[in-house]
């Protein structure tokens, strides 16, 4: 299986599996969207870290906003993006207590949940790529962490819909942006992205200060 990183991944992630490699120990096996497999040296807390990192994500906060929004104090879906909103998943029974037996998925890449033919109690989550990943977890225990990460998924895009001018104009430079600096000195290109990035900082905020305001009761 070839080494990647899950930096250069992370635009066609599916999911992120904790696996005993031989010769490494604990690591991190990616597979994308089209069905590739990668290995990531790095166990899947470091995979993780650095997805949060790639993402500009603080994953205490997060997990209380989107926690308190789901009833969970723990095991909370990983939002990175409007497109990106990873599930944690029971994938195997690790040897030691340091080891997690968590992995993760993305929402919007589980096609169906069907009985496990490995545990007996388990399930098996079908991937739109036609991968399968078998989960020690029961079925009913899966499906409650999907409809979990699917609120928090369409919570995201309603935050985000509602500041869809602002995003838009800030993302103009995708289409009409970028093309306008083909002709500027590459000083004037930075200025221009350093304005977009600013913008987008400036809209996440405000999505994060709207998730807080928006709380809703434990359940």
């Amino acid at each position: 299986m070839e080494y990647r990183k899950v930096e250069e991944l992370y635009n066609e992630l599916t999911a992120l599996c904790p696996v005993y490699q031989p010769g490494l120990g604990d690591a991190t096996e990616i597979i994308t969207n089209n069905g590739g497999h990668y290995l990531d040296r790095r166990t899947i807390r470091g995979v993780r870290n650095a997805l949060a990192r790639q993402f500009a994500l603080d994953q205490q906060a997060a997990r209380e906003i989107y926690g308190e929004l789901v009833g969970r104090r723990a095991l909370v879906p990983l939002p990175l993006s409007i497109h990106l909103i990873l599930i944690p998943v029971k994938l195997r029974r690790p040897v030691t207590a340091n080891d997690s037996a968590y992995g993760y998925v993305a929402v919007n890449q589980v096609s169906g949940l069907v009985t496990s033919p490995v545990y007996p109690r388990g399930c098996r989550l079908q991937l739109l790529n036609g991968y399968c990943l078998d989960s020690p977890s029961s079925r009913e225990t899966v499906s409650r962490t999907l409809g979990d990460g699917r609120l928090i998924a369409q919570r995201y895009c309603d935050y985000i819909g509602a500041h869809r001018a602002k995003l838009t104009s800030g993302r103009a430079g995708e289409e009409s942006g970028v093309l306008s600096n083909e002709g500027l000195g590459i000083a004037e290109a930075v200025v221009e992205l350093a304005k977009q990035v600013n913008l987008l900082v400036d809209v996440l905020t405000g999505v994060i200060q709207g998730l807080k305001k928006d709380r809703l009761p434990r359940r």
